[in-house]
């Protein structure tokens, strides 16, 4: 594992799909093991030939959970972990890393995600439900089909009308047609100045949105994004 020193082989306990190309995906937790919401540990496949091919996965899961949860979308074109893990089930085992530091929760804010980038704000925004301190957050989630949406009862739930839908090819009752950019965040933010924006999706968008959100008067040190490309 690149991240750490100590690889832990632990057993897939459960798989759940959430949609066409995202499954939960529950496994066995180490003894005293520990992490932080927005961290991440590397995953790879306890089988011949991919034992040395790990890749990141935010923990879905909370601390305090009995499992380990990871929610993963499979990209069948790119013949990596998330495509070979498609073919796993309950009771085969994965090689798990230590957690390393990746999103961390840092105070109220706009919450912006395009697809499977929303899996590092799983956790914190869960977190912060728990401890009854959701306050003013707010999550944009950005997809291109109503079919790619997962997760919406529990979304709907966390944060109630402070979740926008977005999709960019068809239209939904229950979303905005559209793509994030500057024009959309104009309308549906403000304050930009006091508040944090957390931003992670496909390479690229990070870096258009912090540019487009400090043109608008975001403070630069509190646009918090990474690249998601897993």
């Amino acid at each position: 594992m690149a991240q750490t020193s100590t690889t832990h082989r632990q057993r897939i306990l459960d798989k759940i799909e959430l949609n066409h190309d995202v499954n939960r995906w529950l496994i066995d937790k180490p003894e005293d093991y520990t992490f932080q919401p927005g961290q991440a540990a590397e995953l790879a496949l306890d089988k011949e030939r991919y034992r040395d091919d790990p890749r990141p996965f935010t923990f879905t899961s909370l601390p305090e959970d009995p499992y380990l949860e990871f929610t993963i979308k499979t990209y069948p074109e790119r013949d990596g972990v998330t495509d070979r893990l498609d073919g796993f089930s309950p009771g085969d085992y994965v090689l798990l890393s230590d957690p390393f530091g990746a999103i961390q929760y840092k105070g109220e804010g706009t919450v912006i995600a395009g697809g499977a980038g929303v899996t590092p704000f799983i956790s914190i925004l869960r977190q912060r439900v728990n401890m009854g301190d959701m306050g003013t957050n707010r999550l944009i989630f950005a997809n291109d089909r109503a079919e790619d949406v997962f997760l919406k009862d529990e979304f709907d739930r966390l944060m109630g009308d402070r979740v926008l839908y977005l999709l960019s090819q068809e239209d939904a009752p229950f979303a905005e047609r559209g793509k994030v950019n500057k024009a959309l965040l104009t309308e549906h933010c403000s304050d930009f100045a006091d508040q944090y924006f957390y931003l992670c999706g496909p390479p690229g968008m990070g870096e258009s949105l912090k540019r487009g959100l400090i043109e608008l008067g975001a403070e630069e040190d509190k646009i918090i994004h990474e690249d998601w490309s897993g």
